[in-house]
Parts: C-alpha cells; sequence; structure tokens
C-alpha cells in the first residue's frame, strides 16, 4: 500500500516537529472510518458537504452520556450513552488507568431486575467494554447489592470509585426501591438501603417450640426477632419468646397460655 506524505506546520510556540510526516493509506483511511464512526453512532447519516458532523457528534453523545442505557443482561449492567445493543466499539477494556473515572456519575433505566451479585462495565459488555465488568456495592462500597434491589424498567444512579476492590467498582446512590413498591400483604419487606423485615403470626399451644421458616431466607443474615401475643392473657403469667434464628428460620415458643397466637418480627439483610 502506498505511503502518504503529509505536512506539519510548526508554529513557533512548542517544541518542533518534522516538517513531513509518512503515513501508510491504512493509517490514514482507519482515522477517517474512526471519524465515520463517530458521526453514525451518534444518529446521523453521513453527508457530504457537511463538516460539521463530527462536532454535532461530540456534542450529541456528551448530552446523552449523562443519561446511559442498560445495554447489559440479568445482573451485568452495561451502560452506554448510544442507543442499540453494539453500544460503543472497543475489543478489550482501553481505559488502563482506572482513576481517570474515579468520581463519575452514571444514570440509567434498569433493563433487568437483579438475581445476585451484580456488575457494571461501560460501552459493551463483549469482548471487553471500556473498563471491563467491575462490582458495584451498595453504599458502604462493600456490601453486594441484595437480590431484587435492581428492578426492571426502573431508574437508578452508580458512582464509580477507583479505590474500591481490585480494579474499582461502581457503588449504588440511589435506588428509591421498596419491594414490594405497594404494601398488600405479604411477609417480607426491602428497604432501600437494603435492610429487610419479615412478619407473622403463629398459632402456639402451651409450653410448645415452633421452628418458624422464612418464606425466603435473609440473603446474609437475621440480625434479631422480637415476639409478642396478638392479645395478651389476664394473669400476666405468660410469656413468649425466641431464642435461636438463622438466616432461614428460628425458634418461638410461649409459655402461660393454653394456646394463643403469636406475632412476630424479624430483622436482617
Amino acid at each position: 500500500m502506498d505511503n502518504i506524505t503529509t505536512k506539519t506546520q510548526y508554529d513557533g510556540t512548542t517544541t518542533p516537529v518534522p516538517a513531513t510526516s509518512v503515513h501508510t493509506a491504512g493509517e490514514l483511511n482507519d482515522r477517517i472510518v474512526e471519524t465515520q464512526g463517530a458521526v453514525t453512532d451518534s444518529g446521523q447519516s453521513l453527508a457530504a458537504g457537511d463538516a460539521g458532523q463530527l462536532s454535532k457528534a461530540m456534542f450529541a453523545n456528551g448530552v446523552a452520556a449523562q443519561s446511559m442505557f442498560d445495554v447489559g443482561g440479568v445482573n451485568s449492567i452495561v451502560l452506554t450513552p448510544i442507543t442499540g445493543a453494539s453500544g460503543l466499539r472497543v475489543a478489550t477494556p482501553v481505559i488502563k488507568d482506572y482513576s481517570l473515572l474515579n468520581g463519575a456519575i452514571f444514570s440509567f433505566k434498569a433493563k433487568y431486575t437483579n438475581t445476585g451479585d451484580m456488575s457494571v462495565n461501560l460501552g459493551q459488555s463483549s469482548p471487553g467494554g471500556l473498563i471491563g465488568a467491575q462490582p458495584l456495592f451498595m453504599s458502604d462500597g462493600s456490601t453486594e447489592v441484595p437480590v431484587g434491589m435492581v428492578v426492571a424498567d426502573r431508574y437508578y444512579e452508580v458512582r464509580y470509585d477507583s479505590s474500591l476492590d481490585v480494579d474499582g467498582a461502581f457503588v449504588l446512590l440511589s435506588s428509591g426501591v421498596w419491594v414490594p413498591e405497594v404494601y398488600t400483604g405479604g411477609e417480607s419487606i426491602t428497604f432501600p438501603n437494603g435492610v429487610i423485615f419479615k412478619q407473622g403470626v403463629k398459632a402456639a399451644a402451651n409450653s410448645t417450640t415452633y421452628t418458624i421458616t422464612f418464606g425466603s431466607p435473609f440473603p446474609n443474615n437475621c440480625l434479631n426477632v422480637m415476639t409478642s401475643y396478638k392479645n395478651s392473657g389476664s394473669d400476666g403469667n405468660e410469656c413468649t419468646y425466641s431464642n435461636t434464628y438463622t438466616a432461614s428460620n428460628f425458634k418461638l415458643r410461649q409459655i402461660g397460655i393454653t394456646s394463643s397466637d403469636v406475632v412476630w418480627q424479624a430483622w436482617g439483610y
């Protein structure tokens, strides 16, 4: 392939450079294709005679970057300012100095509800993305996002912190998600900060120990269980308690009443 000689003008204010530089035709073609890609990725069609298409593309992508699109899969958020499944055209993670993105905040609409630990990438998920998939933590920077915390079609903000984990991590800044969103009954409620509240009622006979199994276990741990009579007795000699609990169940016992409904509450995360 032929080489093409280009001239570089020296303005006298910087270190002089050679008056001519030699580039291969392939190198110049690559630059043209790269410029065309920036234009078409912004949603424009290439138009002969329009010298402002690249600046329009830079402006459009810069504005769009303030609100990203999730083009990833379940538990694997992939954020891009460009609509469509292709996202940014990068073969491998291209940013090696992750501190360059430190503090960057991204808002987006989630594509899926999470069913486990999550990761976030920028650009595209395969083959590499802009920085590679990095973990998503709660606001403390170390706790994994609980199941159901990120809900499909909801809006979220995440912040990149290069000091976390191995190559940095994303932190969930806002969720505003209560599961269920509108309480219509049921055992469990998940607060936006990941704390989970469970409650129920058990018909308990006198001096009998029961194992109460949660409808769904706490993802990590049960912190405490409280019990009380739904309708207390009259002689003051009855009691109910729980002294053993795990993430999936607890022991309940009542003493002093032949049979009574016992209300229980459990907190965990």
